[in-house]
């Protein structure tokens, strides 16, 4: 009997996670109002028997800082206004149902889901009632943050508001190694230009010396004059 494999986490769920909260806190760094967070259990209040672990989510007018669970009594009762979830494998439907309702009822602006597994993704926007679904991700621009939703080859990818992709660690590392590159060989052309520029300074500074040792004014000398006078000293050698 073959023996049987466990099938843990996701690494392009995991991957993908990364790269969107990481792209989320980026675009958000100068706001101290503003926090994103994932992977803490949200309580909508104190007595409350249920609860949600959104993978991803954005809080406006909430204090920016380390949390080990939303407690929404403790945030002025402000609900996330969007949240992002990338399904592990084999959730069942029942969990999917259940975090979409508990999403509605609280209050949730926007819900993306997404299955990177799979390649497929779905969107909410609250219409003050219920959820109303997105007809589409893909050329589809979050209400609430501003970003860009790209759907290629079944991978959804989001884009800053100024059209920047989101990048993983690895596509950061490889863009600085580039800039990095790309620096090295301007500061390379730099340094060429200025050796050539410093030969040629020192190659008009001894043709100056050179000017003066024979008795002319170098800025008196012209293109006409200098080979009159050359004309001139050369017949009078002669002579």
């Amino acid at each position: 009997m073959a023996p049987r494999i466990i099938t843990g986490e996701s690494t392009r769920r995991l991957r993908w996670i990364v790269t969107l909260q990481g792209g989320l806190e980026a675009l958000f760094r100068t706001r101290r109002d503003v926090l994103v967070a994932g992977g803490v259990p949200w309580y909508t209040t104190p007595t409350a028997t249920t609860f949600a672990t959104p993978d991803v989510f954005v809080a406006y007018g909430v204090a920016r800082g380390e949390r080990t669970a939303y407690r929404q009594w403790d945030e002025a009762n402000i609900a996330p206004h969007v949240v992002f979830d990338a399904f592990a494998p084999g959730m069942s439907m029942v969990t999917i149902c259940r975090r979409l309702k508990f999403y509605e009822r609280a209050g949730v602006e926007e819900y993306y889901m997404y299955d990177p597994d799979a390649g497929e993704s779905m969107g909410w926007v609250h219409n003050g009632q219920q959820f109303e679904e997105v007809d589409t991700l893909h050329g589809w621009q979050s209400p609430r943050l501003g970003v860009g939703f790209v759907i290629e080859n079944g991978e959804l990818s989001l884009s800053r508001p100024d059209g920047e992709r989101f990048m993983s660690y690895v596509d950061l590392a490889e863009s600085y190694e580039r800039d990095h590159e790309r620096a090295n060989q301007e500061h390379e052309r730099a340094e060429q230009e200025r050796t050539r520029a410093d030969h040629h300074a020192a190659r008009e500074k001894m043709l100056m010396a050179r000017l003066r040792a024979l008795g002319f004014n170098p800025d008196d000398v012209t293109s006409d004059n200098f080979a009159e006078s050359i004309d001139t000293s050369e017949t009078q050698s002669v002579e």
